[in-house]
């Protein structure tokens, strides 16, 4: 079972996935993320754990089309990847290419906050 949760206190939105991956599920966690980020003010981060998870090729470059489409209405969080498997090296290149920005992928869920904390981090400092 995916797990989708705002961190406490932070614009940081985590969904854990589990298993099998395709398109369906993906848009289910993209909803349930965008429910989670109604709340929040101006860019938010995305961290998707995808360790215990995988998906077939095909599903992948699908999951990356459904990404692109479901975001284009509504404002695109800053995505950070945890995970070392095919199916997250190559989301993480489509997602780059689609989002024309480099999306980071850790390889643990405690550096993959520390990237997001340290981003807000400097975000406070040079805007005020």
């Amino acid at each position: 079972m995916t797990r989708v949760e705002k961190l406490p206190g932070f614009p940081i939105v985590i969904v854990t996935e589990k298993g099998h991956v395709n398109p369906k599920y993906v848009q289910r966690n993209m909803m349930r993320v965008a429910d989670l980020a109604q709340g929040i003010e101006g860019q938010f981060f995305l961290i998707v754990d995808t360790r215990k998870s995988d998906a077939a090729f095909a599903d992948t470059l699908a999951i990356a089309k459904a990404w692109r489409e479901y975001w284009a209405d509504i404002h695109t969080p800053s995505t950070i990847l945890v995970g070392k498997s095919h199916y997250t090296r190559l989301l993480r290149d489509l997602l780059s290419q689609r989002q024309r920005q480099s999306t980071p992928v850790f390889d643990n869920l405690e550096d993959a906050l520390e990237s997001a904390r340290l981003q807000l981090s400097s975000r406070q400092v040079t805007t005020g």
